[in-house]
């Protein structure tokens, strides 16, 4: 196989993707054990997920809701998404997953 130039390594130190979502911590915890297997590690608001050679860690941290108007308020929160140990494809596609299982309906 190539060296492929100007490019990092699969698997380097862990690369993180940090996404401000409209979830509460209820809806995050609920939705994210869908993303991993039953033995999926869950704490204090931190899911450890074995992916390829390494693991995915999904940490949700609340932070100050949205209102729309008097009567809407959305809770949010950041999502980071870290992974260890884990190569270029298999990131793809856990990253799809993760999308397709916090998707909603709408727009």
């Amino acid at each position: 196989m190539a060296a492929r130039r100007g490019r990092l390594s699969d698997v380097t130190a862990p690369l993180a993707v940090i996404k401000l979502m409209s979830l509460s911590p209820s809806e995050f915890a609920a939705t994210a054990a869908q993303l991993g297997p039953s033995h999926a590690a869950a704490e204090g608001g931190r899911f450890l997920i074995p992916t390829g050679g390494g693991h995915v860690e999904i940490a949700y941290t609340a932070q100050p809701p949205v209102q729309l108007g008097r009567l809407l308020h959305l809770p949010r929160g950041e999502v980071t998404v870290t992974f260890t140990n884990v190569g270029e494809d298999d990131r793809a596609r856990f990253l799809k997953l993760f999308d397709r299982t916090f998707q909603r309906g709408g727009g």
